[in-house]
């Protein structure tokens, strides 16, 4: 993914300062990683210490990637995002429900 983001930056069409300064933004806390003999990875302090990892990880599947969280943490963020997802969804429900798509459509002959 990093990889397409940085093909499709390096071609964008923003001024040059303007491109440099989002690079540094996006990449300049990345990190190189490689996979031990038995398959983990070590995360590097700096990002422990940015997402305020401690001892015991949680890590938790989100559609099309992992995350990583504190295992204190994430139950905070859990209960927080259980309780915000309904009002997200509430107005994509109500919009489906008005929707024609998908409906069988009257045929007048």
């Amino acid at each position: 993914m990093e990889k397409k983001l940085s093909e499709n930056l390096h071609t964008g069409a923003l001024a040059s300062n303007k491109m440099r300064k989002l690079n540094r933004a996006l990449f300049s806390t990345a990190f190189h990683l490689n996979l031990d003999g038995q398959g983990r990875i070590a995360l590097p302090a700096p990002l422990r210490t940015f997402a305020g990892i401690g001892e015991e990880v949680v890590i938790t599947g989100a559609n099309t990637y992992l995350e990583i969280w504190d295992k204190s943490l994430w139950e905070e963020e859990k209960t927080n995002s259980l309780a915000q997802a309904w009002q997200i969804i509430k107005p994509y429900k109500t919009l489906r429900s008005r929707s024609v798509i998908g409906r069988p459509q009257a045929r007048i002959t």
